[in-house]
């Protein structure tokens, strides 16, 4: 049973593929540093560290399994956990911790 809190995070592209951020767009550009922090820039630069980040391009499956599969187990145990998830809609919150954990195994393979 994990007892703190593990703080993730997933940035997906806000544009579809092939779309070009065009000169006055409200954009903020997320890179990628390594598996505990991301930097934005959009005017000044920040640099933000996690428990872990996942890179853009990492299944659902694999978010629920690192981060949520050890929380649902404990609640199934008897102990108590919350997952907050924050994020824009229809980017995957939901189907990450509900469908993930009911079709284990198919999960990500749709």
């Amino acid at each position: 049973m994990a007892a703190h809190v593990k703080v993730v995070a997933r940035f997906r592209p806000a544009h579809a593929p092939g779309d070009r951020i065009q000169s006055g767009d409200d954009a903020v550009i997320v890179e990628h540093k390594d598996s505990q922090s991301v930097s934005l820039s959009r005017g000044s630069d920040a640099t933000f560290t996690f428990d872990h980040v996942f890179p853009m391009e990492t299944t659902q499956a694999h978010v629920f399994e690192h981060s949520i599969k050890g929380t649902v187990d404990d609640v199934l145990q008897g102990y108590n956990g919350t997952i907050f998830a924050y994020g824009q809609t229809g980017s995957g919150k939901t189907y990450t911790m509900m469908v993930c954990g009911f079709m284990l195994g198919r999960c990500g393979k749709a």
